[in-house]
């Protein structure tokens, strides 16, 4: 589990990372998995305390978030997250529900012993994450898909930001 649950932590910071991007000088300065429960064989419910730093003058409220997290290709599982809203000129701590579960064409077993034994390997995995950025309180905000984001590229990213 601690590899979907590291996964998820990085797609999140990702997230955040990308949504955030439009609005100058926003960005993340913490992570942190404050409880995980796993539900079965098949599925995590992780929460995150995410530190954000917004010193612009806008509200943002990012709802709709889910994804795909991907292994060598083949479909792990899918995610979702709660509505997330970020106060202008702030720097909080945000807390955030992700809820995880693996796809049943995925072999569990074969995963836990590659990750225990194998180690992980960020070059591996990939996500596709949609979300929907509105203000606070509205629902005509804009849809966002981004597709094949690779885990070992936003490590490099989400490092040098700090």
């Amino acid at each position: 589990m601690k590899y979907f649950n590291f996964s998820f932590v990085l797609i999140v910071m990702l997230f955040l990372g990308t949504a955030c991007s439009g609005v100058k000088d926003i960005r993340m300065t913490s992570v942190n998995v404050k409880s995980l429960d796993i539900n079965g064989f098949r599925g995590v419910t992780a929460g995150i305390a995410l530190g954000i730093h917004n010193p612009s003058g806008r509200d943002l409220s990012i709802t709709d978030i889910e994804g795909t997290v991907y292994l060598d290709g083949q479909v792990l599982g899918n995610f979702s997250a709660d509505t997330l809203i970020v106060r202008r000129k702030t720097s909080d701590i945000h807390d955030l529900e992700v809820k995880a579960s693996f796809d049943r064409s995925a072999d569990t077993g074969k995963i836990f012993s590659s990750f225990l034994f194998s180690g992980f390997d960020p070059d591996d995995c990939t996500c596709d994450i949609s979300f929907k950025i509105n203000k606070p309180g509205k629902e005509n905000g804009r849809r966002f898909a981004l597709k094949g984001i690779e885990l070992s590229s936003f490590l490099k990213a989400a490092m040098s930001r700090r």
